[in-house]
């Protein structure tokens, strides 16, 4: 009988547990969830419909995995903030609802009509059109603000966050990034500054200047300038025919440039001739006061956008400032030998083995330092100078002697395995200055660099710089 009975109660408990597992938990952990003011998730909303109390409209609609604004003005949206006024949507929670008892007239609350901050629709994928929420003051006190639902007369408190996130300008929802350039599909870029023409033309991993001279690029200078225009984010837009370009610096530009792709694309944009203190009428976004910034055009849709003054910055460059800087233009890297002709003394010769050691002409004392000669050919090899300041075969002979390299204080020569060479002079125009001003020549009818005294050291060697230490 014991058995039995403890059996029967064994069951009567499992049933008693299985029934709080399946209904009362779930029940008890539904009601526990904060109530939603709509039953809405993001990814099922097709269109958003922000009305304000006075007059603005803005229309937005999904398209692709991005956003289009329609209304007031016909213009890609900015995926990330309008998904962030979704999703506060979605979440928005009721904190209380007013009693029918205490509830006064909606005009109380800022919720009659269209509320006095705004009215947000929304439409789903299906056509479904949502009851539209109207959002109205602020609480007296607290950190609440009054909505409700447009089919109904419920008065709700919901999250103060809410009462301003909805708020917002078609400026705040336009996409600011004006390019979305895949500059690793770009094959060449032409520059128009004034009277000068730039073509720089990508080769391999490598850009060369075509015109207005032949020359390598800088490598650096070229990632700048083809990440700039991904960089640029407008800070105002100016819509319509109607936009005064002369008064924005865009009816004579001081920069036009153009990023050719595969195909016969083009990216293209063109540069105000100088910074505009304050947006002229029309500009969107614009506020007074603000620093000096430019007024840039697209090329593909005619948009014209305030920038920063540092992205002008970018654009603005001069061709000298995007040539390669190398003071050697041959893989020093891999030389047979180094020369040294210092003014004054001797020249001397390092010569590399197959084995990698070096020996000296003339031959000296102790051998010579593989260390140290593979240390300093791998500083030439990376020598940069500050800035190309002239070319030779630009600057009379006389001239020469504004840079003091008329008769250089070091002359190096690279020669590489097969052959071929590769030179570089140094001079200072005034060496008895406590910081001279160096200048280097890049071979004999090369470019002219400045540089500075960390630069120079890595020129300025005796052969004593490379022999082994004297052993004790």
């Amino acid at each position: 009988m014991s058995f039995v009975r403890t059996l029967v109660l064994a069951i009567l408990a499992a049933a008693v547990g299985a029934y709080i597992w399946l209904v009362e938990a779930p029940r008890m952990e539904r009601e526990a969830l904060p109530e939603r003011l709509l039953d809405v998730s993001l990814d099922d909303i097709a269109t958003v419909d922000l009305s304000y109390p006075r007059g603005g409209r803005i229309h937005i609609r999904r398209e692709g995995p991005g956003w289009q604004m329609t209304e007031p003005v016909s213009y890609p949206a900015d995926t990330t903030v309008v998904e962030n006024l979704l999703r506060s949507v979605e979440e928005l929670e009721v904190e209380r609802t007013l009693e029918t008892d205490e509830a006064l007239e909606l005009s109380n609350y800022g919720l009659d009509g269209t509320g006095t901050q705004a009215r947000v629709a929304l439409t789903l994928t299906d056509g479904t059109e949502l009851p539209a929420i109207v959002v109205g003051r602020t609480t007296p006190v607290g950190t609440s603000a009054f909505a409700r639902l447009e089919n109904g007369e419920r008065v709700v408190l919901t999250p103060l966050l809410f009462h301003s996130t909805v708020r917002k300008t078609p400026f705040d929802l336009r996409e600011k990034h004006l390019f979305d350039l895949d500059t690793r599909a770009v094959l060449a870029i032409e520059l128009t500054a004034g009277e000068t023409d730039v073509r720089i033309e990508r080769r391999g991993d490598d850009w060369h200047f075509t015109s207005p001279f032949q020359d390598r690029a800088d490598t650096a200078a070229m990632g700048s300038l083809l990440n700039a225009a991904n960089d640029g984010r407008a800070e105002a837009f100016a819509d319509g025919d109607d936009v005064d370009r002369g008064a924005l610096g865009l009816a004579e530009p001081f920069l036009s440039i153009g990023y050719q792709l595969g195909g016969g694309r083009t990216v293209s944009l063109t540069l105000g001739a100088e910074p505009i203190a304050e947006a002229g009428d029309g500009a969107e976004g614009a506020q007074e006061g603000a620093k000096p910034t430019y007024w840039i055009e697209r090329g593909s849709d005619g948009q014209v956008a305030r920038v920063p003054e540092w992205i002008a910055g970018r654009f603005t460059k001069h061709p000298n400032e995007l040539r390669d800087r190398h003071v050697f233009r041959c893989d020093a890297a891999s030389a047979h030998s180094i020369r040294f002709e210092r003014s004054g003394e001797a020249p001397f010769e390092l010569y590399r083995s197959e084995d990698g050691s070096w020996t000296a002409t003339p031959a000296a004392e102790r051998p010579v330092s593989r260390a140290a000669a593979d240390r300093v050919l791998r500083g030439l090899a990376e020598l940069l100078g500050e800035a190309i300041v002239a070319d030779v075969p630009a600057v009379p002979s006389e001239s020469l002697t504004e840079y003091g390299l008329e008769s250089a204080l070091v002359e190096v020569t690279v020669t590489l395995p097969d052959g071929k060479s590769c030179s570089a002079a140094t001079s200072t125009p005034e060496p008895d200055s406590e910081s001279p001003n160096y200048y280097f020549r890049r071979d004999e009818r090369g470019a002219i660099l400045s540089g500075q005294s960390h630069q120079f050291s890595r020129f300025d060697f005796t052969l004593a710089d490379f022999l082994e230490r004297e052993r004790e």
